[in-house]
């Protein structure tokens, strides 16, 4: 086997467990990312339904503060009445107070249902911080073990890189830069064939480019999807087999 086929040969093989290792990487990083966009997505609902609340409780204060002061003008039409001294007069109360009466049942009514309100939004901040407080407490759980992994993950992609990037330096430029190029478009840059057919695409090589690249260690392009291609023996039968 030559130089530049062995080294072909590494390189495939850090690639792939390059890449594996970069969506380990990226599936763990998504599970703690999912956690925390779930915390900041209850944060954000809790203040809103506290700012809810803080509107609701600043309009309940001047409804009942209304109704103190339409109850204490309702007392101060009563001792009208009483001081009243003709039917006209009387009348005129009679109304003013059946007035001040239905604004303040307007008022109470208008309480009642800014209580009802406040607290459906009280139970919900309630269930929004019970679920926030899981999800905490699940991130809690996860990030001692999930930052060991990454950490092991990442220190697993240096050494990958690393060995990577000795195999390159090794290589003939032209021929690595080749192999780059089809590895961004193809997802691999080499294949190996041992019966005349590609093993990545599955298409049969012409007969004499098969009987080439099996005569001599040469490195080759499959005709069907571009990517370098090697001839590789078979394996020998097994013992079992």
């Amino acid at each position: 086997m030559s130089t530049d086929i062995k080294a072909l040969a590494q390189l495939a093989i850090i690639d792939a467990a390059l890449k594996s290792t970069e969506e380990e990487i990226a599936k763990a990083r998504t599970t703690v990312g999912a956690l925390e966009q779930t915390i900041r997505g209850h944060e954000v609902k809790i203040v809103g339904q506290k700012t809810q609340l803080g509107d609701l409780e600043k309009r309940q204060k001047e409804a009942h503060a209304d109704v103190r002061s339409m109850t204490q003008q309702l007392e101060h039409s009563r001792d009208k009445m009483n001081r009243s001294r003709t039917e006209r007069e009387t009348n005129a109360v009679q109304r003013e107070m059946e007035e001040l009466r239905k604004l303040i049942r307007d008022r109470e009514n208008e309480i009642e249902k800014l209580n009802a309100e406040a607290k459906q939004i009280t139970d919900t901040v309630d269930t929004e911080t019970g679920a926030l407080g899981q999800v905490k407490g699940e991130l809690d759980t996860l990030h001692g073990p999930a930052n060991a992994k990454l950490a092991e993950l990442e220190n697993d992609r240096q050494r990958q890189v690393d060995e990577r990037s000795a195999i390159a330096k090794t290589m003939n430029q032209p021929l690595f830069r080749k192999y780059e190029s089809i590895r961004a478009k193809r997802g691999s840059g080499v294949t190996t064939t041992t019966d005349g057919t590609c093993k990545a695409c599955h298409m049969a090589l012409a007969p004499q480019l098969f009987h080439r690249i099996r005569r001599e260690p040469i490195i080759e392009q499959c005709p069907s999807c571009n990517r370098l291609i090697y001839f590789a023996p078979p394996e020998p039968p097994t013992a079992a087999s």
